[in-house]
């Protein structure tokens, strides 16, 4: 390689095609992929991280505003039958003002 300077200039003459810039040619491969394949795939799992959570929130929403009907009445009388039977047991019933009138 013959090199020449003029003034502040080096000039390098070769017979050799210069390379051209470092990333000219694009990328390829990445992590073993083609490039389109993982940007489609960040598309996708970017998509599924914000759409995923806003399905979950409607479908709980919807859920919350349904009435709740159960199959069979509930048997108030005998949970409060419960409460006072354990209530009288324990002492405590006596303890309280409902024990005292």
């Amino acid at each position: 390689m013959a090199m020449s300077t003029t003034g502040v200039f080096q000039l390098s003459l070769t017979t050799q095609v210069p390379r051209g810039p470092v990333g000219a040619g694009g990328a390829q491969e990445i992590l073993g992929l083609p490039s389109a394949v993982l940007v489609i795939g960040f598309v996708v799992v970017g998509l599924a991280c914000l759409t995923l959570p806003l399905l979950y929130w409607f479908w709980r929403q919807s859920n919350l505003r349904k009435e709740y009907i159960p199959r069979e009445p509930p048997n108030v009388q005998g949970f409060v039958q419960e409460v006072v039977r354990e209530a009288t047991v324990s002492g405590a019933l006596q303890q309280s003002r409902l024990g005292r009138s």
